[in-house]
């Protein structure tokens, strides 16, 4: 079976998709709007299936830092 790599130290955001949208690490919790899960490679993974649905994530200074960078796995079913 597929297992998630560990963490890179200092990760400041991760919503696994596990039910919700809880924040891996005990920062911010994302508001899921409109998608839905399904079975992903690893656990549970967002289904986003139109315009406008996504996970939004509060404001926090935690999650902004100066650099940024940003990663996903996406598979189109269409």
């Amino acid at each position: 079976d597929p297992v998630c790599v560990t963490p890179p130290r200092g990760l400041v955001g991760g919503w696994p998709a596990e039910g919700d949208a809880a924040h891996a690490a005990g920062g911010p919790a994302g508001t899921v709007n409109g998608p839905t899960f399904t079975a992903g490679v690893v656990g549970q993974a967002f289904s986003l299936s139109g315009p406008g649905q996504g996970i939004e994530v509060p404001v926090s200074r935690a999650i902004l830092p100066p650099d940024i960078t940003v990663e996903g796995w996406i598979q189109r079913t269409s």
